[in-house]
C-alpha cells in the first residue's frame, strides 16, 4: 500500500536472534496475533455485512491496522485507491464511491483529500458498521 523496507533472515539466524532478544519474539507474536484477528474480522465482513457496513467498518478499523503508525484522532489516511478498497471489501468502485459520498452528505465524514478523511460522527459510523443503524435510502 505504501513504500516499505524488507529484510530476510535465514531460519537458523532468525531463531538465534529471537532467542537472544525475547522482547523481539514477544513483539512479533503480538503483531502476528493482531494480523490473525484482522483476517478473522475480514472474513466476517465479507460474508455478512452490507456495503455501508463494510465501508464504515473499514474506515473505523483502518487506523488500527498498523499500531506502529498512529494517526491524528478521527483522521484516516487512505493509502489505497478506491479500486483497491473495493477489492478489499468485495465491492465495486462505484459502490465504494457512492457510500463515501453518502457518508459525506450526511456529515458522518469529511473528505479532506483523495487520500485523507476525517470522521465527524464516530458514534454514527460505529452504529452503521455494527448494523445498528439503517442508512436512509436516497440520502
Amino acid at each position: 500500500m505504501e513504500p516499505a523496507s524488507v529484510c530476510r533472515f535465514r531460519k537458523t539466524a532468525f531463531r538465534s536472534l529471537i532467542q537472544d532478544c525475547p522482547s523481539l519474539e514477544h513483539a512479533l507474536l503480538n503483531r502476528a496475533s493482531h494480523e490473525l484477528a484482522a483476517a478473522q474480522d475480514q472474513m466476517l465482513l465479507l460474508g455478512r455485512k452490507t456495503a455501508i457496513e463494510r465501508v464504515a467498518w473499514f474506515l473505523l478499523d483502518l487506523p488500527g491496522h498498523d499500531p506502529l503508525r498512529p494517526t491524528l484522532a478521527d483522521r484516516v489516511r487512505l493509502v489505497m485507491t478506491r479500486g483497491e478498497i473495493a477489492d478489499y471489501l468485495g465491492l465495486t468502485i462505484e459502490t465504494v464511491s457512492r457510500v463515501l459520498t453518502r457518508l459525506k452528505k450526511q456529515d458522518v465524514i469529511q473528505l479532506l483529500s483523495r487520500s485523507e478523511l476525517r470522521i465527524v460522527h464516530r458514534e454514527m459510523l460505529r452504529a452503521l458498521a455494527d448494523g445498528e443503524l439503517q442508512y436512509p435510502r436516497g440520502a
